[in-house]
């Protein structure tokens, strides 16, 4: 948390440019809601190609592998918030193409930053530095406060509330404290991450320039490689195979 606040909707710009095929890492198998499921398995696991029986827990499990444990107060924090994506975490990140480990990894270490551990989704500064700010479309008195760093990648301003808000479906603007919500966070995490296409230096595990994106800076570097390795640790730990980058796809490999 704490880095510079950035246009959290990119560039018209560059949003058109074309994305060029990279070296994915060895992508996982999506065992999506409603199809048959012969082994039983619950819903919202990431199946992983090349083993009968490893998977991917995608939820609130995984996450308390990679976030630090804390006691009393921020405990009961990370757990209400944790408890409330849970069941929403595997369909949310498919839906945004976050859907190899690799990517996983790399979405986790941020969210783990910029939500201080999942124990909250709301900056803890009051806001009051970003009030003026013309760039972010803050433009009436209040405007700081009112559209504070909010979600698990910091949604900030005036505009991009609205702009996040139109593409959600969500009045975002009038009510901007519903981006707190700890679902609502994480599908504007999700749509931050497609967005701003960080699958591509996701896939080439480019931790700074992931952290660039999400960031506007290279604030807690340190503290995000240290949440990217636990989550390659856990996911390795998982499928018996190293999470990195420079692995193409094979047809086999490629998510349906």
């Amino acid at each position: 948390m704490g880095g510079k606040a950035r246009q959290f909707v990119p560039n018209p710009a560059r949003s058109g440019a074309p994305v060029v095929a990279q070296d994915y890492a060895r992508p996982a198998r999506i065992w999506r809601f409603g199809q048959a499921n012969p082994r039983g398995l619950p819903q919202g696991l990431i199946l992983l190609p090349g083993k009968e029986v490893a998977m991917l827990p995608v939820d609130g499990r995984f996450i308390l592998k990679v976030a630090p444990r804390f006691s009393g107060a921020r405990a009961r924090q990370q757990e209400r918030i944790v408890s409330a994506i849970s069941g929403s975490l595997a369909r949310l990140l498919e839906e945004a193409a976050i859907d190899t480990p690799l990517r996983v990894a790399h979405f986790m270490a941020q969210a783990t930053h910029e939500s201080a551990g999942f124990r909250t989704t709301e900056e803890f500064a009051d806001g009051s530095a970003y009030e003026g700010r013309k760039d972010l479309g803050n433009v009436l008195q209040g405007d700081g406060p009112r559209f504070k760093g909010r979600g698990l990648l910091q949604l900030t301003g005036r505009n991009n509330y609205r702009a996040v808000g139109r593409a959600l479906g969500l009045p975002l603007e009038d009510e901007p404290e519903i981006a707190a919500d700890p679902v609502t966070s994480l599908r504007i995490a999700c749509y931050f991450w497609r967005c701003h296409r960080i699958n591509v230096p996701a896939d080439k595990d480019d931790l700074a320039a992931v952290t660039r994106i999400v960031n506007g800076g290279l604030n807690g570097l340190a503290e995000r490689r240290l949440y990217l390795e636990r989550a390659k640790a856990a996911l390795a730990r998982l499928h018996g195979d190293p999470v990195t980058a420079g692995r193409r796809n094979t047809p086999e490999e490629t998510s349906p």
